[in-house]
């Protein structure tokens, strides 16, 4: 999991982009702006690529601020990684034809009301015209490549002022040519904006597929990386993780981020989860794919937070 970029265009509640200034500056770690370069994403895609089969183009903040992200979901999709991305859309003269030429598995786009009124209340700074325009275009794109990719997933957050235009945002979404409309229950964002109230609505995490569903198909040429495969299947399990026995011993006390995944920022700073750098309690660099550190999986602070979530009782 990769952000291409530190920074958003929007400023949502609660987010680490949130345009709350007040709240950022009490709750949270104030993270570097700006994009990821190309050497940083070479390093992680060199190292992660062989072994990776899943990767999330998307963390805390807006992929497509980077102009180099649809290159760098390009790579990964050289070593058959399935690639995810998530985008607000409200991205003016957004390159809708890079997208689906970067060969982007999936899609998910966050849009929760049809109307200006109800969408900006929480995705502060948005332009909802803009984003049906884009999905739109992107829609027209596809067709005009007959790819079945990327697969666009709408993501609707349910709150108290936008659950009246949820149907008429299915709508929407069939008209558009969307693959699946989601319904999700978002975090409390009332410490940021207390007139943004979340609601549990009795459709939360339902799918509903709008059009046929695709088999998945990975028909890329792997042979310009095969030579970096064929070398890490020489690299023992224990030489990539350190031994501490969690794996072995199938205990629950473990942390799965610890051993599943690996996240960074746009500066290849390296992080435990996918949560994001709040202020006195969850301040966790585990370091850096730029630093001196080559085995960043092992880094000290990997290891001790290893050691310490196995030991809780």
């Amino acid at each position: 999991m990769l952000d291409p970029a530190n920074g958003c265009n929007l400023g949502c509640a609660s987010c680490a982009n949130t345009s709350n200034k007040d709240f950022a500056a009490r709750v949270l770690n104030a993270w570097p702006a700006g994009v990821m370069k190309g050497n940083t994403y070479s390093r992680i895609i060199d190292d992660n690529g062989p072994w990776a089969w899943v990767g999330h183009f998307y963390n805390n903040s807006e992929p497509y601020l980077n102009k180099n992200t649809h290159a760098f979901i390009k790579r990964a999709a050289q070593f058959r990684v399935r690639t995810s991305t998530s985008s607000n859309m409200s991205i003016p003269k957004l390159d809708v034809d890079a997208i689906v030429a970067s060969g982007l598995d999936e899609l998910q786009i966050a849009i929760d009301g049809v109307t200006q009124k109800v969408y900006e209340k929480y995705r502060r700074g948005g332009d909802v015209s803009l984003v049906f325009e884009n999905v739109r275009r992107l829609v027209e794109a596809k067709r005009a490549r007959n790819s079945s990719t990327p697969f666009i997933r709408w993501h609707y957050l349910t709150f108290q002022h936008n659950v009246h235009e949820l149907d008429a945002a299915m709508a929407k979404a069939r008209e558009l040519g969307i693959d699946m409309f989601f319904v999700v229950t978002p975090i409390d964002v009332s410490a940021d904006d207390p007139t943004v109230i979340a609601e549990a609505h009795p459709r939360a995490w339902e799918c509903t597929h709008l059009t046929p569903i695709q088999p998945a198909v990975m028909n890329t040429d792997i042979s310009p990386v095969a030579e970096d495969i064929e070398r890490a299947f020489t690299e023992q399990y224990a030489e990539r993780y350190v031994a501490d026995d969690v794996a072995a011993n199938g205990t629950a006390n473990h942390c799965d981020w610890l051993y599943m995944a690996t996240i960074f920022d746009a500066y290849g700073r390296v992080f435990p989860c996918c949560i994001g750098d709040t202020k006195g309690h969850a301040r966790f660099q585990f370091g850096s794919v730029n630093g001196n550190n080559e085995a960043v999986l092992n880094s000290r602070e990997y290891l001790a937070a290893r050691s310490f979530v196995h030991g809780i009782p």
